[in-house]
């Protein structure tokens, strides 16, 4: 071997108010997809990072895939949503 290259990433240091304000968006976006009631959300799981949030886990269509990353977007706070959600019809 002659040469290794790291991509490895480092994150800078998150502070207590960053990890809460992460929690905090989580709570929202959770809650607005909760209260959505054309979203089945209790197999969504919800992370949260810096604005970013992720979307994971099993919905029984397409359409529901798409509605739960519009409700997501709308949430105050949201910067960009990551919609890994998998179609699992049943």
């Amino acid at each position: 071997m002659k040469e290794v290259h790291n991509s490895i990433a480092l994150h800078p240091d998150t502070s207590v108010g960053t990890k809460l304000d992460d929690s905090m968006l989580t709570s929202k976006v959770k809650t607005a997809l909760i209260a959505s009631a054309d979203v089945k959300s209790g197999d969504i799981t919800v992370i949260s990072e810096g604005g970013f949030v992720q979307l994971a886990g099993f919905v029984p269509s397409q359409g529901m895939k798409e509605r739960a990353a519009k409700v997501t977007e709308r949430v105050a706070g949201v910067k960009r949503v990551d919609n890994a959600l998998i179609v699992k019809p049943k």
